[in-house]
């Protein structure tokens, strides 16, 4: 039987070679698009995908090959960036599963504050009857 952590680590380690597998081949393609060598015969269609790496080696070479480095790798991040941001800002913030829904309110299963229990609609309403009441003549239009 697999242990849950070694599940974990798995499934950590396959979205963190997606990802950089992902922004290699983005960056790399920018970048070829940008120094003008996307058509170039001298670097095949099979190497395209690791070009960036390859010319991040020996960066500063060349103030061109510099810039179009830094450059295709901010566009080959934005995708993510934003990819991110949207999940921070959904109603449940960022979660281990990152394309579940956000699931509603659930009863918790401690017993912290002493057999506590939701407050019933009725009572609720019977307490705060001055908001009752003015939602009630809101929703009226008055």
């Amino acid at each position: 039987m697999l242990r849950p952590w070694f599940i974990i680590a798995v499934g950590v380690l396959a979205w963190a070679g997606l990802v950089v597998t992902l922004w290699l081949t983005l960056a790399s393609i920018a970048f070829l698009w940008m120094a003008g060598l996307l058509d170039s015969a001298a670097i095949t269609p099979w190497a395209r995908p690791w070009q960036w790496w390859t010319y991040a080696r020996w960066f500063g070479r060349s103030y061109s090959e510099a810039v179009c480095l830094i450059a295709s790798a901010a566009l080959a991040t934005a995708p993510f960036a934003v990819w991110l941001r949207l999940l921070a800002l959904r109603p449940g913030g960022l979660s281990w599963r990152l394309f579940a829904r956000p699931s509603g309110i659930v009863r918790g299963t401690s017993d912290n504050h002493g057999h506590a229990d939701w407050l019933p609609l009725a009572k609720m309403q019977e307490l705060l009857s001055i908001g009752a009441e003015r939602g009630r003549r809101r929703r009226r239009g008055g």
